[in-house]
């Protein structure tokens, strides 16, 4: 990529940027190879400074702190490319259910997420409630500043359980100094750093829903 203050520049590529790193941070489940490339050729002739800044919604000033700042996101979201497309993977579905717990005759999930924004979580959890109408799924997605919880009930589920998991986020999370909340169908909650562990968080659960003993599916 070309200096924004040359004559020429690789304008298409910006746009094509601009476009790739917003599929890959709000639209992850529809990515795909292409779109960890560059492959825009096209140069611009003309006033780029003023091209670049009506498209970017920018002050000149701020023209280069944008363009890196829309570069570096698309970076570290390609570095956790592997990781999204597993998640979304029937591989990683088939896992789950595999593995899931029988409550009240209903599939109970639980499981660890890593390397993806909490706004992917949500996208994930959805995608794999969609396969299956007898499903509770819980997710527990930790980065630097805490542990985030996401769970989701289906109808069916919700019928034959009578869980609110709105209330239940909110409740596990409050214990440990978090925040949290929902309807009977959807929770999310926080708890900060150095207050729990995901692992504690998930034995909580565990306790919760099933007492001291596995019952495996």
């Amino acid at each position: 990529m070309n200096s924004p203050t040359g004559e020429n520049y690789h304008y298409k590529e910006m746009k094509e940027l601009l476009e790739k790193r917003n599929k890959l941070v709000h639209k992850p489940e529809k990515l795909n190879k292409e779109d960890l490339e560059l492959i825009s050729e096209e140069i611009f002739q003309g006033d780029i400074l003023h091209e670049l800044t009506t498209y970017l919604k920018v002050k000149k000033d701020d023209l280069v702190s944008k363009i890196k700042n829309l570069l570096n996101v698309w970076l570290d979201v390609k570095q956790n490319f592997s990781q999204k497309v597993y998640y979304f993977s029937d591989d990683f579905r088939s896992d789950l259910y595999k593995n899931a717990q029988n409550y009240k005759d209903v599939k109970f999930i639980t499981s660890k997420i890593s390397g993806v924004d909490q706004k992917s979580v949500q996208s994930i959890s959805s995608n794999v409630m969609k396969y299956s109408d007898n499903t509770i799924a819980m997710f527990y997605n930790e980065d630097n500043k805490g542990i985030y919880v996401t769970g989701m009930v289906s109808a069916d589920a919700v019928e034959k359980t009578n869980i609110n998991m709105g209330k239940y986020v909110k409740q596990l999370t409050g214990a440990y100094q978090g925040r949290g909340g929902g309807t009977n169908v959807y929770g999310s909650g926080f708890v900060p750093k150095n207050y729990a562990t995901t692992d504690q968080l998930m034995k909580d659960t565990q306790k919760h829903f099933f007492g001291e003993e596995n019952e495996e599916v």
